[in-house]
């Protein structure tokens, strides 16, 4: 169950890789269990603004997933 959850994080989490001529964003996560509280994302919001958001959700395990995947779903309402 905690390699699917740790699978199901991953997914979750950008592959956070972007440049351009002002700015380059780079990222990673390494959670030192199966799965932890790390968040990190981004969205263009036109073409010189971007959304950031970077998180440690409190605690380890699957409830510090299941936070995190909470907070991708309302980063995304919001912007």
């Amino acid at each position: 169950e905690l390699m699917t959850a740790k699978q199901v994080q991953q997914r979750l989490l950008t592959k956070l890789a972007f440049h351009n001529e002002q700015m380059e964003i780079l990222a990673t996560s390494l959670s030192p269990e199966e799965v932890g509280g790390d968040f990190y994302d981004f969205f263009p919001i036109s073409e010189n603004k971007y959304a950031l958001v970077i998180g440690d959700v409190s605690g380890k395990g699957t409830i510090a997933a299941f936070n995190m995947a909470q907070m991708k779903g309302v980063f995304h309402a919001l912007v």
